[in-house]
C-alpha cells in the first residue's frame, strides 16, 4: 500500500456507528464513540493524508470503551529536540506487515511501549500506477476501516502522544494490474471488538492475515490527489 489515503463526506461515519462526527484536529482528545452522540463542527468534504499527519484512530481503552483519538501516521517515535515524540523517519513504519505484526520476540510491536491495535477511518486509499494515482474505494461508498497499530509515548507534560500504521497484506490477485506488493487490511464490522480486544494476543490474528475483498471496490485515475475529482474509465474490482 502507498502512502496515502483519504476521508471523505464524514456523515457516513456517522449513519453507521450511531454519532454525528468526530473532526476536528484541534479537539481530539477521548471521546466516546457509540454513546452520547458527540457533534464536532468544521468537517472536511475531502481531506487527503500522508505519513506523519496527524490523523483520527478509533481504539479500545482498558475498560472495553470505543473512543476516539488523534495520532501521527508513523509507528515509530524519537524524542525531539523539545522532549516531544516526533516521527523516527530512520525507519518507515507509517505501514506495519501483518506477518511482523504476528512475530513473536523482540519485534517492534513487543518492545517498548508495547503496540496495540486500532483502527482508521477511510473512504479510500491511492496506488499509483506509474506517475498515476488511483483511488480505491468501497463500491457502496461506505467507509472502510483499516486495521491498525499504535504505541503511546509519553509526554513531557506527562500525557502521550500516539503513532500509529496500517497494517498490510500480501498483495491481491485482482488489483495486481495497479499494486502488486500489498493490500490494507480492510476490518468488517462483525471482526471490530475482536481485532481491538487487547486480550487477544498477535499471536492470534491468523484470520486475518489473508488478502480478502469482501465488498466489490471501485478504481479509479485521479490528476491531483488533493483534489476529488476523478477522471478516466471506472473499473469495478467484483468482491471474492
Amino acid at each position: 500500500m502507498c502512502g496515502a489515503f483519504y476521508l471523505k463526506q464524514s456523515s457516513h461515519l456517522a449513519a453507521h456507528y450511531g454519532f454525528d462526527t468526530f473532526w476536528n484536529l484541534g479537539n481530539l482528545s477521548r471521546r466516546d464513540v457509540l454513546n452520547p452522540r458527540r457533534i464536532v463542527e468544521g468537517i472536511p468534504e475531502y481531506t487527503v493524508f500522508r505519513p506523519t499527519d496527524r490523523l483520527p484512530i478509533i481504539a479500545q481503552d482498558r475498560t472495553g470503551k470505543l473512543i476516539i483519538e488523534q495520532a501521527l501516521w508513523w509507528l515509530l517515535m524519537k524524542t525531539g529536540e523539545d522532549g516531544m515524540p516526533v516521527p523516527n523517519q530512520e525507519y518507515a513504519t507509517f505501514n506495519s506487515r501483518i506477518d511482523k505484526v504476528m512475530a513473536t520476540g523482540r519485534t517492534l510491536h513487543n518492545t517498548s511501549p508495547k503496540s496495540f491495535r486500532v483502527l482508521i477511518p477511510a473512504s479510500g486509499y491511492f496506488e499509483w500506477l506509474g506517475k498515476v494515482p488511483y483511488a480505491i474505494e468501497r463500491a457502496d461508498g461506505e467507509t472502510i476501516l483499516f486495521g491498525g497499530m499504535a504505541k503511546a509515548y509519553p509526554t513531557p507534560d506527562g500525557g502521550y502522544q500516539l503513532g500509529v500504521s496500517i497494517v498490510t497484506l500480501p498483495g491481491h490477485p485482482k488489483l495486481a494490474h495497479i499494486h502488486q506488493k500489498s493490500l490494507p487490511l480492510m476490518i468488517e464490522d462483525d471482526d471490530i471488538m475482536h481485532w481491538l480486544d487487547r486480550s487477544v494476543p498477535n499471536q492470534d490474528l491468523q484470520p486475518f492475515a489473508t488478502p480478502v475483498l469482501r465488498h466489490d471496490m471501485n478504481t479509479q485515475p485521479k490528476s491531483d490527489i488533493k483534489q476529488p475529482e476523478l477522471f478516466g474509465e471506472l473499473q469495478r474490482i467484483e468482491s471474492d
